[in-house]
């Protein structure tokens, strides 16, 4: 049974990784009471589409930790979890990353008591929330100092992660569209090249067999009064087959001599 949901972007798992080792090594709980969509052991599981498996462990959940980035705020789940939670009176705790304020959140969040990932005060800010979320779940908080150690890692992790302005994630939708732009102009130009070239290429495949058959268009014809046909022989020696002409000379006596034959029995 879900009871902590982690609300991020896939884009930031390494850090939504670290948060559950933290609340892992924090309180008592078993891996299944954890809802993380990018890390390993914490999916949601297969069967039904994401929005009726989200919906159905949001009405499970008691608590939402929110990963506030600027990747998260361009997630339309992250919005929905968001969404959800506050209007059924979930516990909400929003962890604001690096660049990002209060004013950043999402509609009536603004007003919701959070943590700013780089103010000084960080480290007791998520000790209190996990204290609270705790009392509200009636878990057992671990004693152990590993823990701290697990949180600390988190929070040096969050804020060393440089979240990218939104001006920039615009300026580089800006170049993939000016480059999906100039590929869709190659591809008309390639086209464009291609078909000039197979046009070429047919040119120069009808010229050649245009020369082929001049080449072996006989300049005169070698007339036989025995109707003879040296057309073969002529072009063999044309194209200066010497042996194949040699044996088609055989061929063609051969011919004319059975021809005389005949022509003698006739007379």
């Amino acid at each position: 049974m879900t009871r902590i949901l982690i609300s991020h972007s896939h884009a930031d798992q390494e850090i939504a990784s670290l948060l559950v080792d933290y609340l892992l090594a924090a309180l008592e709980l078993q891996p299944e009471d954890i809802l993380c969509t990018s890390v390993i052991g914490h999916e949601l599981p297969f069967g039904k589409s994401i929005s009726e498996l989200l919906k159905t462990d949001l009405n499970k959940t008691t608590g939402l930790i929110a990963l506030i980035t600027e990747n998260s705020l361009s997630s339309t789940w992250v919005l929905f979890e968001l969404g959800f939670s506050w209007a059924t009176d979930k516990l909400v705790i929003p962890i604001i990353g690096t660049g990002l304020t209060y004013n950043d959140l999402p509609g009536p969040l603004k007003n919701y008591p959070g943590i700013q990932i780089g103010d000084k005060n960080c480290s007791h800010r998520i000790t209190a929330a996990i204290t609270q979320l705790a009392t509200k779940l009636n878990l057992r908080q671990e004693t152990n100092p590993r823990k701290d150690v697990k949180r600390d890692e988190f929070i040096r992790e969050f804020r060393a992660c440089k979240a990218e302005s939104r001006d920039t994630l615009k300026l580089k939708q800006k170049e993939i569209e000016d480059l999906k732009a100039q590929l869709s102009k190659f591809k008309l130009d390639f086209q464009y090249q291609k078909q000039q070239l197979d046009y070429e290429i047919r040119y120069l495949e009808n010229l050649l067999n245009k020369e082929q058959i001049n080449k072996f268009k006989l300049p005169f014809p070698l007339k036989s009064a025995t109707n003879i046909d040296y057309y073969k022989l002529q072009k063999l020696l044309l194209e200066e087959e010497w042996k194949k002409a040699d044996q088609e000379t055989a061929l063609v006596m051969s011919s004319t001599r059975n021809h005389l034959s005949l022509f003698r029995l006739a007379a």
